[in-house]
């Protein structure tokens, strides 16, 4: 691709008949398993940084700076679900194994569990002081790992993410970080 623009998220479907692509421009590809250019994914309006396809690999997410993650099917590309991540560019997405849930981890630190099938809000927790840069699930599925720019890791129980909650907004003014 050109020199000016970065791909920061990929992911593929579990048969490995399309991969997708996201840049820093906000562009966005599907190709197919070959590499060939399949089609273009719109929706981004800023950096897509992260990307993780569905356990049935019949979907894939992606989190971008334009503050949402957007849930897209393979092959055809069609968006799914939008939803807004607050006020803060998001860093990383992954969806649990058991696909019911969508994680996003954002430049604040916070780690929301979104239902998967209409995109709600389930629960909001302040994992960290800086962005998320990754998240995981143990092969058990009853943790949750991130690891922040902060320097520090953390490992979450799974079913307290699961009990709902109020969004926790947190927002930056200089040096300070303060959360509501």
């Amino acid at each position: 691709g050109p020199s000016d623009i970065w791909i920061w998220a990929m992911t593929f479907d579990k048969t490995l008949t399309y991969f997708v692509a996201g840049g820093s421009d906000g562009k966005t590809e599907m190709y197919d398993a070959k590499g060939n250019f399949y089609k273009k994914i719109n929706g981004f309006t800023s950096t897509v940084w992260s990307a993780d396809a569905s356990p049935d690999s019949k979907e894939f997410v992606m989190g971008a700076w334009d503050n949402t993650l957007k849930v897209y099917e393979f092959g055809c590309a069609y968006m799914r679900l939008d939803i807004k991540n607050g006020e803060q560019w998001v860093y990383s997405v992954k969806w649990s194994p058991d696909g019911k849930y969508l994680l996003s981890g954002d430049a604040s630190g916070v780690l929301r569990l979104w239902n998967s099938t209409d995109g709600t809000l389930n629960s909001a927790y302040q994992a960290h002081t800086s962005s998320i840069e990754d998240i995981r699930f143990s092969s058990d599925m009853k943790y949750i790992i991130t690891s922040g720019a902060d320097g520090y890791m953390k490992v979450l129980n799974y079913d307290s993410l699961k009990t709902k909650t109020d969004d926790v907004n947190a927002y930056t003014t200089y040096d300070d970080t303060y959360y509501d």
